[in-house]
Protein backbone atom coordinates (compact mmCIF):
# COMPACT_ATOMS: atom_id res chain seq x y z
CA UNK A 1 0.00 0.00 0.00
CA UNK A 2 0.88 3.48 -0.54
CA UNK A 3 0.95 6.25 2.35
CA UNK A 4 2.03 10.01 2.47
CA UNK A 5 5.11 11.01 4.14
CA UNK A 6 6.23 14.41 4.60
CA UNK A 7 9.86 15.19 3.59
CA UNK A 8 10.21 17.83 6.27
CA UNK A 9 8.76 15.74 9.56
CA UNK A 10 8.17 12.32 8.68
CA UNK A 11 4.18 12.93 9.18
CA UNK A 12 1.63 10.81 7.08
CA UNK A 13 -1.05 13.33 7.47
CA UNK A 14 -2.16 15.47 4.63
CA UNK A 15 -4.35 18.63 3.92
CA UNK A 16 -5.49 20.52 1.14
CA UNK A 17 -6.31 24.01 1.43
CA UNK A 18 -6.22 26.88 -1.35
CA UNK A 19 -5.24 23.90 -4.23
CA UNK A 20 -2.34 23.12 -2.30
CA UNK A 21 -1.33 19.91 0.06
CA UNK A 22 -0.11 20.82 3.52
CA UNK A 23 1.36 18.62 6.18
CA UNK A 24 -0.83 18.87 9.30
CA UNK A 25 1.68 19.37 12.17
CA UNK A 26 4.76 21.28 10.50
CA UNK A 27 2.54 22.98 7.50
CA UNK A 28 5.25 22.66 4.87
CA UNK A 29 2.94 22.89 1.75
CA UNK A 30 3.17 21.28 -1.71
CA UNK A 31 1.82 21.27 -5.24
CA UNK A 32 0.02 18.07 -6.71
CA UNK A 33 3.00 16.79 -8.54
CA UNK A 34 5.32 17.64 -5.32
CA UNK A 35 2.50 15.71 -3.19
CA UNK A 36 2.26 12.57 -5.99
CA UNK A 37 6.45 12.14 -5.22
CA UNK A 38 6.06 11.49 -1.35
CA UNK A 39 3.65 8.53 -1.72
CA UNK A 40 6.00 5.94 -0.90
CA UNK A 41 5.12 1.92 -0.87
CA UNK A 42 4.81 0.94 2.65
CA UNK A 43 4.62 -2.97 3.62
CA UNK A 44 2.00 -3.58 6.94
CA UNK A 45 3.31 -6.54 8.82
CA UNK A 46 0.21 -8.32 10.45
CA UNK A 47 2.24 -11.09 11.89
CA UNK A 48 1.33 -10.82 15.46
CA UNK A 49 -2.30 -9.73 14.36
CA UNK A 50 -2.91 -12.89 12.39
CA UNK A 51 -1.13 -15.42 15.18
CA UNK A 52 -3.48 -13.93 17.70
CA UNK A 53 -6.31 -14.60 14.95
CA UNK A 54 -5.71 -17.76 14.92
CA UNK A 55 -5.13 -18.54 18.45
CA UNK A 56 -8.92 -17.19 19.23
CA UNK A 57 -9.96 -18.82 15.93
CA UNK A 58 -9.10 -22.23 17.69
CA UNK A 59 -10.79 -21.45 20.86
CA UNK A 60 -13.72 -20.57 19.16
CA UNK A 61 -13.37 -23.87 17.20
CA UNK A 62 -13.14 -25.80 20.64
CA UNK A 63 -15.87 -24.39 21.82
CA UNK A 64 -17.99 -25.42 18.47
CA UNK A 65 -18.68 -21.34 17.87
CA UNK A 66 -19.40 -21.92 14.25
CA UNK A 67 -20.97 -18.00 13.65
CA UNK A 68 -17.46 -16.50 15.41
CA UNK A 69 -14.78 -19.03 14.44
CA UNK A 70 -15.91 -18.42 11.18
CA UNK A 71 -15.63 -14.79 11.07
CA UNK A 72 -12.15 -14.96 12.18
CA UNK A 73 -11.07 -17.08 9.68
CA UNK A 74 -12.44 -14.77 7.07
CA UNK A 75 -10.45 -11.89 8.41
CA UNK A 76 -7.23 -14.87 8.53
CA UNK A 77 -7.94 -15.21 4.92
CA UNK A 78 -8.02 -11.63 4.09
CA UNK A 79 -4.19 -11.19 5.65
CA UNK A 80 -3.26 -14.79 4.14
CA UNK A 81 -4.75 -15.78 0.95
CA UNK A 82 -2.75 -18.53 0.80
CA UNK A 83 -2.90 -20.12 3.96
CA UNK A 84 -4.79 -23.62 4.02
CA UNK A 85 -6.38 -23.30 7.56
CA UNK A 86 -7.56 -20.22 6.15
CA UNK A 87 -8.63 -21.49 3.08
CA UNK A 88 -10.03 -24.56 4.50
CA UNK A 89 -11.93 -23.62 7.69
CA UNK A 90 -13.53 -20.52 6.34
CA UNK A 91 -15.58 -23.05 4.60
CA UNK A 92 -15.93 -26.03 7.03
CA UNK A 93 -17.56 -23.31 9.44
CA UNK A 94 -20.01 -21.64 6.76
CA UNK A 95 -21.28 -25.34 6.58
CA UNK A 96 -21.18 -26.15 10.04
CA UNK A 97 -22.95 -23.23 11.21
CA UNK A 98 -25.40 -23.96 8.30
CA UNK A 99 -26.19 -27.06 9.26
CA UNK A 100 -26.94 -29.86 7.47
CA UNK A 101 -29.65 -28.22 5.55
CA UNK A 102 -27.30 -25.97 3.95
CA UNK A 103 -24.57 -28.67 2.82
CA UNK A 104 -26.39 -29.40 -0.82
CA UNK A 105 -26.24 -25.37 -1.56
CA UNK A 106 -22.30 -24.94 0.12
CA UNK A 107 -21.20 -28.50 -1.10
CA UNK A 108 -19.63 -27.02 -4.32
CA UNK A 109 -17.59 -24.24 -2.21
CA UNK A 110 -16.53 -26.58 0.51
CA UNK A 111 -15.64 -28.83 -2.56
CA UNK A 112 -13.01 -26.02 -3.88
CA UNK A 113 -11.89 -25.03 -0.45
CA UNK A 114 -10.20 -28.57 0.11
CA UNK A 115 -8.78 -28.76 -3.52
CA UNK A 116 -6.94 -25.43 -2.91
CA UNK A 117 -6.06 -26.18 0.69
CA UNK A 118 -4.34 -29.69 -0.26
CA UNK A 119 -3.11 -28.31 -3.21
CA UNK A 120 -1.25 -25.14 -1.13
CA UNK A 121 -0.21 -28.56 1.11
CA UNK A 122 1.43 -30.00 -1.71
CA UNK A 123 3.44 -27.29 -3.04
CA UNK A 124 4.47 -25.35 0.32
CA UNK A 125 4.40 -27.60 3.47
CA UNK A 126 7.42 -29.59 4.34
CA UNK A 127 7.23 -33.31 3.89
CA UNK A 128 7.27 -34.05 8.07
CA UNK A 129 4.67 -31.58 8.53
CA UNK A 130 2.64 -32.87 6.10
CA UNK A 131 0.80 -35.97 7.10
CA UNK A 132 -0.90 -34.77 10.23
CA UNK A 133 -2.14 -31.82 8.52
CA UNK A 134 -3.67 -33.97 5.65
CA UNK A 135 -4.62 -36.55 8.58
CA UNK A 136 -6.61 -32.61 9.98
CA UNK A 137 -8.40 -32.22 6.74
CA UNK A 138 -9.67 -36.03 6.31
CA UNK A 139 -10.83 -36.18 9.79
CA UNK A 140 -13.33 -33.32 9.29
CA UNK A 141 -14.35 -34.02 6.29
CA UNK A 142 -15.26 -37.56 6.98
CA UNK A 143 -16.98 -36.52 10.83
CA UNK A 144 -18.74 -34.07 8.96
CA UNK A 145 -19.91 -36.18 5.72
CA UNK A 146 -21.18 -38.83 8.42
CA UNK A 147 -22.84 -36.39 10.71
CA UNK A 148 -25.18 -35.00 8.37
CA UNK A 149 -25.69 -38.22 6.93
CA UNK A 150 -26.85 -40.29 10.05
CA UNK A 151 -28.78 -36.81 11.44
CA UNK A 152 -29.94 -37.04 7.33
CA UNK A 153 -31.41 -40.33 8.37
CA UNK A 154 -32.81 -40.04 11.52
CA UNK A 155 -35.34 -38.03 9.37
CA UNK A 156 -36.83 -41.24 7.40
CA UNK A 157 -38.63 -42.16 10.20
CA UNK A 158 -42.13 -39.93 11.10
CA UNK A 159 -45.76 -40.71 12.14
CA UNK A 160 -46.98 -40.02 8.52
CA UNK A 161 -45.97 -39.58 5.08
CA UNK A 162 -43.22 -37.26 4.05
CA UNK A 163 -43.68 -34.76 1.96
CA UNK A 164 -42.39 -34.12 -1.44
CA UNK A 165 -40.36 -31.26 0.17
CA UNK A 166 -39.25 -32.70 2.64
CA UNK A 167 -38.10 -36.08 0.61
CA UNK A 168 -36.64 -33.71 -2.10
CA UNK A 169 -34.12 -32.36 0.50
CA UNK A 170 -33.02 -35.26 2.16
CA UNK A 171 -32.13 -36.67 -1.33
CA UNK A 172 -30.03 -33.24 -2.00
CA UNK A 173 -28.49 -33.59 1.65
CA UNK A 174 -27.96 -37.64 0.82
CA UNK A 175 -26.34 -36.50 -2.59
CA UNK A 176 -24.33 -33.91 -1.20
CA UNK A 177 -22.72 -36.18 1.27
CA UNK A 178 -21.88 -39.20 -1.46
CA UNK A 179 -20.67 -36.81 -4.03
CA UNK A 180 -18.02 -35.02 -1.12
CA UNK A 181 -16.90 -38.33 -0.27
CA UNK A 182 -16.06 -38.92 -3.87
CA UNK A 183 -14.67 -35.72 -4.47
CA UNK A 184 -12.42 -35.80 -1.44
CA UNK A 185 -11.14 -39.24 -2.16
CA UNK A 186 -10.53 -38.25 -6.02
CA UNK A 187 -8.99 -35.10 -5.21
CA UNK A 188 -6.47 -36.48 -2.57
CA UNK A 189 -5.54 -39.14 -4.80
CA UNK A 190 -4.69 -36.69 -7.64
CA UNK A 191 -2.48 -34.84 -5.76
CA UNK A 192 -0.51 -37.07 -3.55
CA UNK A 193 -1.25 -40.46 -5.45
CA UNK A 194 -0.83 -43.90 -3.21
CA UNK A 195 0.77 -42.07 -0.77
CA UNK A 196 -2.32 -41.80 1.41
CA UNK A 197 -3.98 -44.43 0.06
CA UNK A 198 -6.15 -45.71 3.28
CA UNK A 199 -7.44 -42.53 3.64
CA UNK A 200 -8.82 -42.33 -0.05
CA UNK A 201 -10.07 -45.79 0.08
CA UNK A 202 -12.10 -45.36 3.20
CA UNK A 203 -13.75 -42.18 1.78
CA UNK A 204 -14.95 -43.39 -1.08
CA UNK A 205 -16.06 -46.69 0.79
CA UNK A 206 -18.11 -44.01 3.01
CA UNK A 207 -19.40 -42.82 -0.49
CA UNK A 208 -20.86 -46.19 -1.73
CA UNK A 209 -21.98 -46.80 1.76
CA UNK A 210 -24.28 -44.14 1.63
CA UNK A 211 -25.01 -44.19 -1.96
CA UNK A 212 -26.13 -47.78 -1.72
CA UNK A 213 -28.23 -47.46 1.64
CA UNK A 214 -29.98 -44.12 0.77
CA UNK A 215 -31.10 -46.20 -2.33
CA UNK A 216 -29.44 -43.14 -4.59
CA UNK A 217 -28.98 -44.30 -8.16
CA UNK A 218 -26.55 -41.98 -9.25
CA UNK A 219 -24.55 -38.85 -8.18
CA UNK A 220 -22.49 -35.99 -9.75
CA UNK A 221 -19.41 -37.99 -9.74
CA UNK A 222 -21.27 -41.59 -11.14
CA UNK A 223 -22.46 -44.34 -9.27
CA UNK A 224 -21.21 -46.85 -6.61
CA UNK A 225 -20.33 -49.24 -8.90
CA UNK A 226 -17.62 -47.24 -10.33
CA UNK A 227 -16.38 -46.21 -7.19
CA UNK A 228 -16.51 -50.00 -6.01
CA UNK A 229 -14.14 -50.68 -9.15
CA UNK A 230 -11.90 -48.42 -7.88
CA UNK A 231 -11.86 -49.55 -4.73
CA UNK A 232 -11.07 -52.69 -6.02
CA UNK A 233 -7.98 -51.97 -7.59
CA UNK A 234 -6.73 -51.50 -4.24
CA UNK A 235 -8.83 -54.25 -2.37
CA UNK A 236 -9.85 -56.76 -5.14
CA UNK A 237 -12.44 -58.79 -2.35
CA UNK A 238 -13.96 -55.44 -1.21
CA UNK A 239 -17.67 -55.05 -2.21
CA UNK A 240 -20.80 -53.26 -0.95
CA UNK A 241 -22.63 -56.55 -0.42
CA UNK A 242 -20.19 -58.53 0.98
CA UNK A 243 -18.19 -55.81 3.01
CA UNK A 244 -20.08 -52.66 3.04
CA UNK A 245 -21.83 -51.95 6.70
CA UNK A 246 -25.54 -51.45 6.22
CA UNK A 247 -26.71 -49.14 9.36
CA UNK A 248 -29.07 -50.90 11.52
CA UNK A 249 -30.03 -48.31 14.63
CA UNK A 250 -30.62 -50.44 18.17
CA UNK A 251 -34.30 -49.43 17.45
CA UNK A 252 -34.55 -51.38 14.58
CA UNK A 253 -33.23 -54.50 16.04
CA UNK A 254 -35.19 -54.06 19.08
CA UNK A 255 -38.26 -53.35 16.63
CA UNK A 256 -37.72 -57.01 14.65
CA UNK A 257 -37.61 -59.00 17.73
CA UNK A 258 -41.29 -57.08 18.99
CA UNK A 259 -42.38 -57.53 15.61
CA UNK A 260 -42.04 -61.42 15.93
CA UNK A 261 -43.38 -61.54 19.29
CA UNK A 262 -46.26 -59.53 18.65
CA UNK A 263 -46.93 -61.94 15.64
CA UNK A 264 -47.06 -64.74 18.38
CA UNK A 265 -49.00 -62.62 20.72
CA UNK A 266 -51.93 -61.45 18.58
CA UNK A 267 -52.35 -64.79 17.52
CA UNK A 268 -52.50 -66.11 21.37
CA UNK A 269 -54.71 -62.86 22.04
CA UNK A 270 -57.64 -64.20 20.15
CA UNK A 271 -58.00 -67.27 22.23
CA UNK A 272 -59.31 -67.26 25.94
CA UNK A 273 -56.30 -67.18 27.86
CA UNK A 274 -55.65 -66.37 32.09
CA UNK A 275 -55.96 -62.52 32.52
CA UNK A 276 -51.89 -62.35 33.10
CA UNK A 277 -50.92 -64.33 29.48
CA UNK A 278 -53.59 -62.09 28.20
CA UNK A 279 -51.94 -58.71 29.83
CA UNK A 280 -48.08 -59.70 28.29
CA UNK A 281 -49.62 -60.51 25.07
CA UNK A 282 -51.25 -57.65 25.39
CA UNK A 283 -48.47 -55.93 26.21
CA UNK A 284 -45.81 -56.91 23.54
CA UNK A 285 -48.46 -56.35 20.86
CA UNK A 286 -49.04 -52.32 21.61
CA UNK A 287 -45.31 -52.27 22.50
CA UNK A 288 -44.30 -53.55 18.72
CA UNK A 289 -46.55 -51.04 16.96
CA UNK A 290 -45.58 -48.58 18.84
CA UNK A 291 -41.98 -49.06 17.93
CA UNK A 292 -42.98 -49.94 14.18
CA UNK A 293 -45.29 -46.83 14.40
CA UNK A 294 -42.15 -44.44 13.26
CA UNK A 295 -41.38 -46.98 10.33
CA UNK A 296 -44.66 -47.47 8.65
CA UNK A 297 -46.98 -45.69 6.54
CA UNK A 298 -50.08 -43.40 7.84
CA UNK A 299 -52.14 -46.10 6.51
CA UNK A 300 -50.73 -48.85 7.98
CA UNK A 301 -50.43 -46.99 11.83
CA UNK A 302 -54.42 -46.80 11.54
CA UNK A 303 -54.55 -50.54 11.05
CA UNK A 304 -51.61 -51.13 14.35
CA UNK A 305 -54.27 -48.49 16.47
CA UNK A 306 -57.31 -50.69 15.06
CA UNK A 307 -55.32 -53.93 16.19
CA UNK A 308 -54.57 -52.14 19.35
CA UNK A 309 -58.51 -51.62 20.25
CA UNK A 310 -59.60 -54.83 19.55
CA UNK A 311 -56.55 -56.76 21.78
CA UNK A 312 -57.75 -54.50 24.35
CA UNK A 313 -61.95 -55.73 23.74
CA UNK A 314 -60.43 -59.46 25.21
CA UNK A 315 -59.09 -58.22 28.57
CA UNK A 316 -61.57 -58.50 31.18
CA UNK A 317 -63.18 -55.26 32.82
CA UNK A 318 -60.76 -52.85 34.15
CA UNK A 319 -57.74 -54.75 32.33
CA UNK A 320 -57.08 -52.09 29.90
CA UNK A 321 -56.05 -49.58 32.54
CA UNK A 322 -53.53 -51.65 33.54
CA UNK A 323 -52.17 -52.62 30.22
CA UNK A 324 -51.86 -48.88 29.83
CA UNK A 325 -50.07 -48.11 32.98
CA UNK A 326 -47.32 -51.24 31.95
CA UNK A 327 -46.98 -49.90 28.19
CA UNK A 328 -46.11 -46.27 29.26
CA UNK A 329 -43.88 -47.93 32.24
CA UNK A 330 -42.10 -49.89 29.51
CA UNK A 331 -42.03 -48.07 26.85
CA UNK A 332 -40.76 -44.88 28.84
CA UNK A 333 -37.44 -47.35 29.57
CA UNK A 334 -37.11 -48.29 26.31
CA UNK A 335 -37.07 -45.18 24.64
CA UNK A 336 -34.56 -43.49 27.42
CA UNK A 337 -31.89 -46.69 26.57
CA UNK A 338 -32.61 -45.89 22.89
CA UNK A 339 -31.89 -42.50 23.11
CA UNK A 340 -28.57 -43.19 25.43
CA UNK A 341 -27.05 -45.34 23.08
CA UNK A 342 -28.10 -42.95 20.11
CA UNK A 343 -25.83 -40.55 22.43
CA UNK A 344 -23.25 -42.81 22.80
CA UNK A 345 -22.32 -43.33 19.26
CA UNK A 346 -23.27 -39.77 17.79
CA UNK A 347 -20.28 -38.47 15.39
CA UNK A 348 -18.74 -35.30 17.05
CA UNK A 349 -17.31 -32.48 15.16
Amino acid sequence: MKKFVCETCGSSSLIKQDGLYMCKYCRTKYSVEEAKKLFVEVTVNHDEEVKELFYAAQRKLETKNWDEAHDIFKRILSFCPNDWQAVFYTEVTKTLMGGRSSLPQNASSLSKAIKEALHILQSETADKELDDKVATINELIVNLCSLYYTDTKKTEKHFTFDSVDAQKARTQIYTACIDLCYYYGDVLHSFFGDRYRDMVVNAWKQGVTFQSNSMIKECQLGTASDYEAKIQKYEPTWSFKNNGKKEVRKSDSITGVFSIIAIIAIIYSFFKLPVSSALVATVFIIIALLALLSHLSAFVNIVAVLAILVSLTKLPTGGGFIVAILIAVVWYFISKYLKKKESESAIDI
